[in-house]
């Protein structure tokens, strides 16, 4: 991914377009491992820009942050029993903990871009699909 296509998956979910992670999770209530790696991609890439080329922005900063503490949000909200909020595809089944493995990577490639520093990617145990 490039930087430029990073960038625009950024601004997608920030606004929370069609396609995007915030979208399929807010407007489809479904979680989609794809949109998940889109946006994990797009952050993991600007945290390489800042890492290479001393390369950070306040309004970078501020909507990897909005859209990862959204993210959190909406996990709250499901998880919440008085919520209405489904979100299909939500990987806690069969072990409740899996959802734990997503939340680990993003937080530490949104930490990644504050430290300038690329997680370890051989260290996590949720790995990316094979295919």
């Amino acid at each position: 991914m490039t930087v430029k296509e990073a960038r625009r998956v950024l601004e997608k979910n920030s606004d929370g377009l069609k396609g995007s992670l915030m979208w399929e999770i807010c407007e489809n209530e479904t979680f989609s491992e794809d949109a998940f790696w889109e946006f994990y991609d797009c952050v993991i890439t600007l945290v390489k820009d800042a890492v290479d080329n001393d390369n950070r922005d306040f309004e970078t900063a501020e909507k990897i942050t909005n859209v990862y503490e959204w993210f959190l949000t909406e996990l709250i909200f499901y998880f919440n029993p008085n919520d209405t909020l489904e979100i299909k595809n939500f990987p806690n089944s069969p072990h409740w903990y899996e959802y734990t493995y997503y939340l680990e990577r993003l937080d530490d490639a949104v930490k990644g871009y504050f430290r300038k520093a690329l997680p370890d990617e051989t260290l996590y145990e949720l790995q990316r699909p094979k295919g």
